[in-house]
């Protein structure tokens, strides 16, 4: 009867130890797993990364109080009142910290989110209130500095700050101001929205990376010298007729040291002169 006792006790120990260990390596691991999301989130906005790093914490606090329990106490919670105490106490700070990430993290990804709605919609001014209170938020300020560049057209501006290859103006934008573009060395390629009927004078001086122009058939005039010096550029291409293209009013030396010979229009090419 002794022996038997004995290795009963043994059996409830090495259960009791088992039960014990397994929340303390799910604990460890989860607050690994916990510290590497905490990093992630930091990069987004700090104050989502601290309630997420509160609210999982929560979560790894109950998985440490389970094994305590284990070792030391009955952890059923029909028979414990401390552990029913417990427990209620860890729900509602995980209850809590719900609450608080998903109004810290959720709403301002949803405002986030209607700031680059308003920006598409070229509504820069509410946009930039928005982006204002966002500061520090995922990649707010530099949404903040876009919307006032794209605010005052200075896209020639934008692009050299941000060493861009490609850029696409805005589709609120009616026409292309005078060297908007001029001496923006890398840039590539630019698409110009059908908004756009005006292309102003030298506004693409000296782009020696511009490959390929695709004008819009809004467009019905192009400054003088607007081409100019666009070494590389081996394809201009315009949405719309020849009839149209011809109707277009063209500024002395539009294409001046541009190597393109055609244009490219629905209905064929036509020489430029």
């Amino acid at each position: 009867m002794q022996e038997k006792s004995s290795f009963e006790e043994n059996r409830a120990e090495q259960k009791n130890s088992f039960g014990f260990f397994v929340p303390v390596i799910l604990s460890a691991v989860y607050f690994i797993v916990l510290f590497a999301l905490f990093c992630v989130m930091w990069g987004y906005g700090k104050v989502g990364a601290a309630c997420l790093f509160f609210l999982l914490g929560g979560v790894n606090i109950a998985l440490l109080y389970m094994a305590c329990m284990q070792l030391y106490g009955d952890v059923r919670l029909k028979d414990n009142k401390k552990a029913r105490s417990m427990l209620a106490i860890v729900l509602c700070v995980v209850m809590f910290g719900c609450t608080v990430t998903g109004y810290a993290v959720f709403s301002r990804d949803g405002q986030y989110a209607r700031a680059q709605l308003y920006i598409e919609q070229c509504r820069y001014e509410e946009a930039l209130n928005i982006l204002q209170e966002l500061g520090g938020y995922k990649d707010a300020d530099y949404l903040f500095d876009y919307a006032i560049y794209m605010q005052n057209g200075q896209y020639g501006a934008w692009v050299k700050k941000n060493n861009l290859t490609e850029f696409s103006i805005p589709k609120s934008a009616t026409f292309i101001a005078n060297d908007v573009f001029s001496l923006c060395d890398n840039l590539v390629k630019v698409n110009i929205p059908d908004s756009v009927i005006s292309i102003g004078a030298w506004t693409f001086y000296e782009c020696i990376s511009l490959t390929e122009i695709v004008i819009p058939d809004s467009v019905t005039s192009i400054g003088s010298y607007a081409f100019y010096g666009c070494s590389a550029l081996r394809n201009i291409r315009f949405n719309g007729t020849m009839q149209q293209w011809k109707k277009v009013t063209k500024g002395t030396g539009w294409n001046y040291n541009v190597p393109v010979v055609k244009v490219i229009c629905t209905d064929g090419a036509v020489s430029i002169e």
